[in-house]
């Protein structure tokens, strides 16, 4: 498996997404590499993970915000998730960034464990406007 930025023709290879997420990958890759972060993480079998990061200042972000990291149901527990993530820390610190933050629901504990176990120190909380709560959560990248 591979990790690589995720080019147009990439999007409706993740049917597996809904709608909403789709279309928001879509919008992240179409606004280009000074503007966001968008990684997926393929094989044989076809796309099987992305993550997408923001970077400032677009949409007002201040510090790299991650906000999407999935896994393709059939292939989860198997490690994708962490490269993902590692592969867009890397990314991100090769460019200058130095911290990358995201929110995570506090009813998905597995992920909570995923980022902590990575270095990710919890910062604050808060409430989407669905209202489900979340927890602000930072990770100093190093250079």
């Amino acid at each position: 498996m591979t990790v690589r930025r995720v080019v147009p023709a990439d999007v409706a290879a993740l049917d597996w997404l809904d709608d909403g997420t789709r279309t928001g990958v879509a919008a992240a890759e179409a606004a280009g590499a000074g503007r966001s972060l968008v990684l997926a993480e393929g094989g044989a079998e076809g796309l099987v993970g992305v993550l997408a990061v923001d970077l400032p200042p677009w949409r007002d972000r201040t510090v790299p915000w991650l906000w999407l990291v999935e896994v393709h149901p059939e292939h989860r527990g198997q490690g994708i998730g962490t490269g993902l993530l590692t592969e867009g820390h890397r990314q991100l610190a090769m460019s200058g960034h130095r911290v990358v933050e995201l929110g995570v629901a506090q009813a998905n504990p597995r992920a909570a464990t995923l980022y902590r176990r990575l270095g990710y120190l919890d910062v604050g909380e808060g409430v989407d406007p669905g209202p489900e709560p979340w927890i602000r959560m930072r990770l100093t990248l190093r250079p």
